[in-house]
């Protein structure tokens, strides 16, 4: 069996003829543009040999290609993940076989992938706090195109571009059991309604109690076909649903805060399909017709809808509460049948987005939140009472009532706190200074923290605010008013009271700095991972700083003037068909290359006669020490605003500017030259990449553009 659709492959070569290079994939489940062949080949579309294509599409097909990783903003992921699985030999015994590689990606967020496959790709990028990307999936194979050269797969050495999210705030929402729910109406003009926090519809012997949405079907028919349409209402005013295009690239693939500006959200919505009734004559086909979709407006996969549901709204239309909802699956509409898939924030007027996967609310789960959220309202009540009652008697100064509110139960602490009343009743009292509870204290199970306002009568815009502490103790509320060292003070007091008051302190220092306008604290010291930090930056900068003065360097006029000068005379005799003249540009390192050179003269000599192929130099040479690498920019004249970036490689020997080979295979044909010339080669080379890769984008852009 694994040699099956490689067999048909070669039989579909040998009846229908050559095959073709085909600039845009889009088999996998992405669409790949890949533009013209990126080596120094003359050879254009690739005429790949049977037996070659048989060696690549049992595995051996030699690949490579570079994953540069991002976030939304264009700036480079180090250290982040990429699997890649290259598909070899078919099928295996337990199914299909990988290549596997994975690589993280460098300071620049690129990491390359090397290997060899039948032609499949596909890969993975993941990183812990960020969302991963989805399944990239791109072959240079199907069953009319071979995108294959010197046995490698084409483009050799393409960068794709992968884009990931930040993990920011996932929370437990509501969906559905088995992630969506299917309804079929019976009849045009039926309604439902959906329960989002439920999970169920609206009615008898259903778990629904809530209209959030409500679905109405209606069906237009006549004999030349017919209209279904499903329409989205809502039941509340201020309710709405607006539509937006997933991030198809990320496994969180929608906004992870829902809008609150109400202009977006329509208060209905509406997906048709529009059938056209066609005679036929298959026996399969009910009634002698079949049915052609004619128009349709569904919910796709590309699409996902957000929506506001149960919105209240005070005397002037703004939202006092609401909850917010997305679709997480199509809705596709088909003969009264549709499903729908949605995720539900069970916070009331909280915009977030962003599911946690790995648990998921129930109705059981609502009930339990409710009863949490009511219980610590009625605690939040309860402790402001405290307080309340507990300042009031101290600025009354009824010594013995504030006592009353406190927690005494040693004789350390009863002296503790009489001397903390005998410190402020007179402060009270006499109107130095004055305090009051402010409304929103900070509550857990067993402890509390209530900002308390001091100021002078004489200042009130100038205040501090300090913490009252307050422990559920014996079935009541009591204070712990010295909030500075009550630990010390109160050492009776449970170990989770202590846990719940580690918790609070930091939101009430973040409340009184916020209310008090005060400086944000100063970062902490800096430890030896920051310095390590600062240093590898520092060293970084200076590395920087370095290439660029080498790349400066690089370039010598007068030899990028002679270099050039000698490939525009080459490129004269290539295009007038001066053979000799153009192969004494050349430096053949025996005679065996000499031939490979005539032979590629002999294959280049058409295209350029006949003007199917033009090279002309790009005007950007590096050279240095006798050595050159030059950027030679190719097109056809029948579309001069696509063209290809590649590369001539020349050396200076008996005074006088010579081409070696293309820069693909030159470290094999150069071997007889010395080192000190391929070290500067080498040097060269990442200049060359640099150059190339802005002008690549430059040509990827303007081949978009030509597009759209």
């Amino acid at each position: 069996m694994k040699l099956i659709i490689y067999f048909i492959m070669l039989i579909y070569l040998c009846v229908f003829g050559d095959v073709k290079y085909k600039e845009a994939w889009s088999v996998g489940s992405v669409t790949i543009n890949y533009g013209k062949p990126l080596d120094n080949t003359s050879v254009f579309p690739y005429h790949p040999s049977r037996e070659e294509i048989k060696k690549a599409v049992l595995g051996a097909g030699k690949i490579d290609f570079k994953v540069k990783v991002m976030d939304e903003d264009g700036r480079p992921i180090k250290q982040a993940r990429v699997d890649a699985f290259l598909k070899i030999n078919g099928f295996g015994a337990s199914g299909f076989k990988y290549n596997e590689k994975h690589e993280l990606t460098n300071e620049d967020g690129i990491a390359e992938i090397k290997g060899a496959c039948d032609g499949n790709v596909l890969f993975y990028v993941r990183k812990a706090g960020w969302h991963s990307s989805c399944r990239t999936e791109f072959c240079f194979i199907d069953m009319n195109n071979f995108s294959l050269h010197d046995g490698k797969w084409q483009p050799y050495g393409m960068t794709h571009e992968i884009i990931l999210r930040p993990i920011q705030n996932p929370i437990p929402m509501i969906r559905p059991h088995g992630l969506d729910l299917a309804h079929v109406f019976p009849k045009t003009g039926d309604s439902i309604g959906l329960d989002l926090f439920a999970c169920d519809w609206v009615g008898p012997s259903r778990k629904g109690e809530t209209v959030d949405v409500l679905f109405t079907y209606r069906k237009e028919e006549n004999a030349k076909g017919y209209r279904e349409t499903l329409t989205l209402t809502f039941p509340n005013k201020g309710d709405g649903v607006y539509r937006l295009p997933r991030k198809k690239w990320s496994t969180f693939q929608t906004e992870y805060h829902a809008s609150t500006d109400g202009n977006l959200y329509q208060d209905h919505l509406e997906f048709h399909r529009e059938i056209a009734y066609k005679a036929s004559s298959s026996g399969w086909t009910p009634n002698g017709r079949s049915e052609v979709i004619v128009a349709k407006n569904d919910l796709g996969i590309d699409d996902y809808l957000i929506l506001r549901t149960r919105t209240q709204l005070d005397e002037n239309g703004q939202v006092v509460s609401c909850h917010y909802s997305k679709t997480t699956t199509a809705i596709d509409l088909l003969r009264g049948r549709f499903r729908i898939g949605w995720l539900t924030n069970p916070t009331p007027n909280d915009t977030n987005l962003e599911e946690d996967p790995n648990r998921r609310l129930e109705l059981s789960d609502l009930k339990e939140m409710e009863r949490q959220r009511v219980e610590k309202a009625r605690r939040e009540e309860a402790v402001s009472n405290v307080v309340s009652g507990f300042v009031a008697a101290v600025k009354a100064g009824r010594r013995e009532e504030a006592m009353s509110f406190c927690f005494n139960r040693t004789q350390l602490a009863m002296q503790d706190i009489t001397q903390w009343l005998d410190r402020n009743i007179p402060l009270f009292a006499g109107g130095e200074m004055d305090a009051e509870a402010e409304p929103k204290p900070f509550v857990e199970k067993y402890s509390a923290i209530v900002p308390v306002r001091y100021w002078r009568p004489d200042a009130p815009e100038t205040f501090d605010i300090k913490p009252v502490c307050v422990g559920h103790v014996w079935g009541k509320w009591h204070v712990l008013p010295d909030f500075e060292n009550w630990q010390n003070r109160h050492n009776p007091v449970t170990q989770g009271m202590i846990m719940e008051f580690d918790r609070l302190k930091p939101l009430f220092e973040e409340y009184r700095r916020e209310r008090m306008n005060l400086p944000k604290p100063p970062p902490p010291a800096a430890g030896p991972d920051v310095e390590a930090e600062a240093r590898r930056k520092a060293e970084e900068a200076r590395r920087t700083a370095e290439k660029e003065a080498e790349r400066k360097a690089a370039t010598d006029p007068p030899e990028g003037a002679a270099v050039t000068k000698t490939l525009s005379d080459f490129l004269d005799a290539l295009k007038a068909g001066r053979r000799e003249e153009a192969l004494s540009f050349w430096m053949p390192a025996d005679a065996g290359q000499k031939e490979r050179i005539g032979m590629w003269l002999d294959k280049a000599l058409p295209f350029f006669k006949t003007g199917e192929a033009e090279l002309v130099a790009a005007g950007k040479v590096f050279a240095k020490d006798g050595v050159a690498i030059t950027a030679i920019r190719k097109w056809r004249k029948a579309d001069p605003e696509i063209y290809g970036i590649e590369i001539a490689c020349m050396v200076r020997r008996d005074g006088k500017w010579r081409l070696i080979t293309n820069f693909e295979d030159f470290r094999d044909r150069i071997n007889k030259l010395d080192n000190d010339t391929l070290n500067v080669f080498n040097k060269l080379e990442e200049y060359y990449w640099d150059y190339k890769r802005e002008h690549v984008e430059i040509v990827r852009k303007r081949k978009n553009e030509r597009f759209y």
